[in-house]
């Protein structure tokens, strides 16, 4: 009868993360409500910044209500104020948000933490850190609102956040179900469920498994997992994993795009004075950066590879060169920098003479995980070194913690064979010597290429910073 009367069944609901991911799955036994989606919500610990379905609009009503106006807030969930004059912007098509949490996230190292309050509405998210929360609509349903208002719940008012979501995945997934559609239509209710859950966790490893060979691909790490916070873990073993602190549990994987300290500011030395408006943008170079920009591409879209682990995305360009910058030549608001523009950067100067080498920024933290597990590097992760350079250029990422994963400044380490000498190069001058249990490190990493128990360690005459940060800036230009 109500399948006569409404033209449909049940179904299954289901919601998962930017990748495709599923992370929760509920069978349908009526029509899909409103109600469907305000219970899953609801049963989460850590409800999401974002959430995206078809019937935003009748979600963040439905669950507002059911939390007394608290869950969707600011705004309902609507990206901005309900206002006339932001409903007919964003009908014209000339509204955008810039939501802060999201800058947040990109220029700060993301490291899981337990919030302090334990109240679930009000609580930030562990990730985003904000207790914000959008209801937002799918790309395929953003332009059928007949409400006015609900334009304000469209994905692409937020550029920032659009390039990053494929908010058509459900929609994906719903696909590959359809064939399946008439077997499982036939089942029992209890074999129904069954095969639901054996698909959803067939899909998931499916994904796991191409995301870890890519990751392989680009790195040399031997083993490489995912842990059961479901983040991917490089060169660690299980039982160190379970014995390590937070810091380290959720320490980030190589190639992931973590930014060092913002390059504005300036520092001297000797009578000299150093900041970022010494390395001026000419009116040439900025129209081709505009072209490339008004190009629509996706943030991680690779715009120029230099070597095999230095890969520039188009984000890591806009790290460097944002498009605020190209307006006003005269500003010296800088961003933070992504560890490729940095790896990038050095492994051009490293490919333009043939005695030098690069390194990255992911590459001390490899010997640091392996020293840590077993008390001696892996070859895979010394094949980087299997070069007749003569000085080997190595970034690195410090902070104020022990751990090397945690930092969020960068310093640089040239090694130079001719004259068995390691130089450092920090622009705070709190980093100019090697603490024995790095140097343990080294010496293992660098056992088939010389010992450096011969070499010496100083520290040139080099620029320090009086105010604000250009650390990124620092370690690029003192490379060359």
């Amino acid at each position: 009868m109500f399948l006569k009367l409404k033209k449909a069944g049940g179904g299954v609901l289901h919601m998962g993360c930017t990748h495709g991911v599923v992370y929760y799955t509920s069978p349908l036994w009526w029509q899909e409500s409103a109600r469907d989606h305000g219970d899953a919500l609801l049963s989460f610990k850590y409800p999401p910044t974002v959430y995206i379905s078809d019937i935003a609009g009748r979600v963040a009503r439905h669950v507002n209500n059911r939390t007394q106006q608290r869950f969707f807030q600011p705004n309902d969930g609507r990206v901005c104020a309900p206002t006339d004059t932001n409903i007919s912007l964003a009908a014209a098509g000339k509204l955008t948000v810039n939501l802060e949490w999201l800058k947040k996230i990109r220029r700060k190292p993301r490291h899981a933490e337990e919030p302090k309050e334990m109240d679930q509405f009000s609580c930030p998210h562990p990730e985003t850190r904000t207790s914000d929360r959008y209801s937002l609509y799918d790309r395929f349903h953003q332009k059928k609102q007949k409400r006015p208002e609900e334009r304000l719940r469209s994905l692409k008012l937020i550029p920032d956040l659009a390039c990053l979501i494929n908010s058509s995945a459900a929609e994906q997934i719903n696909r590959e179900l359809s064939s399946s559609r008439y077997s499982l239509c036939q089942m029992k209710d209890i074999h129904y469920m069954f095969s639901l859950r054996l698909f959803f966790h067939l899909h998931n490893e499916r994904l796991n498994s191409s995301f870890m060979k890519e990751m392989e691909k680009q790195s040399t790490a031997e083993a490489i997992r995912i842990g059961l916070d479901g983040k991917l873990i490089c060169g660690q073993t299980g039982t160190h994993t379970r014995k390590s602190d937070n810091s380290q549990q959720q320490s980030r994987s190589p190639q992931a795009p973590v930014k060092g300290d913002s390059p504005t500011g300036s520092a001297t030395v000797g009578g000299y004075h150093f900041s970022v408006a010494m390395f001026p943008i000419n009116e040439k170079n900025k129209d081709k950066i505009r072209q490339l920009y008004a190009v629509e591409k996706r943030e991680h879209d690779v715009i120029a590879k230099i070597s095999r682990f230095a890969s520039l995305e188009l984000h890591d360009l806009k790290s460097l060169c944002p498009p605020d910058l190209l307006k006003d030549s005269s500003s010296q608001l800088m961003p933070w920098l992504y560890d490729n523009t940095v790896n990038c950067r050095i492994a051009q100067i490293a490919s333009e003479n043939q005695n030098v080498a690069a390194l990255t920024t992911d590459t001390f933290i490899l010997w640091y995980r392996d020293w840590l597990a077993s008390r001696n590097i892996s070859d895979s992760h010394l094949k980087i070194l299997e070069n007749d350079a003569q000085k080997t250029l190595l970034p690195r990422i410090v902070g104020m913690d022990r751990t090397p994963e945690t930092g969020c400044h960068f310093i640089l380490w040239v090694f130079d064979k001719t004259e068995k000498q390691i130089r450092m190069y920090d622009n705070t001058g709190r980093h100019m010597n090697i603490s024995p249990s790095d140097m343990d490190i080294l010496k293992d990493a660098f056992r088939n290429v010389d010992a450096l128990d011969r070499w010496t360690v100083c520290s040139p005459q080099q620029w320090r910073r009086n105010y604000g940060n250009n650390c990124g800036v620092f370690v690029c230009t003192v490379s060359g």
